[in-house]
């Protein structure tokens, strides 16, 4: 497994997003957003492969991109996760759960690809500095997630695991 995460602007979102939910303890805290915070993991993704381009944080960028998003995720993603989590440990239905589960990651995927393809084109002021921590505080205020201490301290582990070299 490759320990370092791509950080090249022609390392794709998806790639990149691979290679870090396959880092040690990354796809822990990405579920614990999502499950106790109501992070949307995607979004979180994105957000670590902005940064890693040192793009700087623009909140009117994440709104957009964020309400463009919620349309794929409520028709699509949503209901696909549902309905593996229901299915998951019944043995009448392992097939079937596998089956879900596959077209959840597939639609996770298309969606990632989507979010590059819908970030072409859009103007990036780059910074010096890394701005992975901006990108992951914006995109949690474009979702209206309230700050907490404990958000800020897992979005803060999240960064440095993105950020790892």
């Amino acid at each position: 497994m490759n320990e370092s995460v791509p950080t090249q602007s022609g390392a794709g979102l998806r790639r990149f997003a691979e290679t870090l939910y396959e880092q040690p303890g990354v796809e822990r805290l990405l579920l614990d957003l999502q499950d106790n915070y109501g992070c949307d993991v995607l979004l979180l993704l994105y957000a670590c492969w902005l940064g890693q381009r040192r793009e700087a944080a623009c909140f009117a960028r994440w709104e957009a991109v964020t309400d463009w998003h919620w349309t794929w995720q409520a028709q699509v993603v949503t209901p696909l996760r549902s309905a593996r989590r229901f299915l998951k440990g019944r043995e009448d239905s392992a097939e079937l759960y596998q089956n879900v589960k596959g077209c959840e990651l597939e639609a996770e995927r298309l969606q990632l690809e989507r979010l590059e393809r819908h970030d072409r084109g859009i103007a990036m002021d780059i910074r010096l500095d890394n701005s992975v921590e901006e990108q992951l505080a914006a995109c949690c205020d474009a979702q209206s997630i309230d700050s907490s201490a404990g958000l800020r301290e897992r979005l803060d582990r999240l960064a440095a695991l993105a950020t790892r070299r």
